[in-house]
C-alpha cells in the first residue's frame, strides 16, 4: 500500500492536528534528545499527548486503517 503524501515528523503532524502545541514540542525536544528516547515516547511520558493520538496521526499519514486485536485469540503456533 503506498504512503500518502510526504513523510512528516511526528511532532509536526501532532501540531497540525492540534494535538500538541509548538511550545510543547519545543519543550519536549531537548528532553527526548538528552534521554535518547523518541519524541513521541517523550511527549506521552510528559503528558502532552497519548499513544492513541500518535497512532491516529501515523494512521492518517500512512493511509492505513487501525485494527484492534482486543478479544482476538492468536494461536501460539
Amino acid at each position: 500500500m503506498p504512503i500518502r503524501g510526504t513523510k512528516k515528523r511526528i511532532g509536526d503532524m501532532l501540531i497540525e492536528e492540534h494535538l500538541i502545541t509548538e511550545e510543547q514540542l519545543e519543550k519536549a525536544l531537548p528532553i527526548a534528545k538528552s534521554s535518547g528516547k523518541k519524541i513521541g515516547e517523550t511527549l506521552v511520558e510528559i503528558g502532552y499527548t497519548t499513544d492513541d493520538a500518535i497512532m491516529h496521526a501515523l494512521s492518517n499519514q500512512l493511509g492505513i486503517e487501525i485494527v484492534s486485536l482486543v478479544g482476538i485469540h492468536i494461536p501460539d503456533e
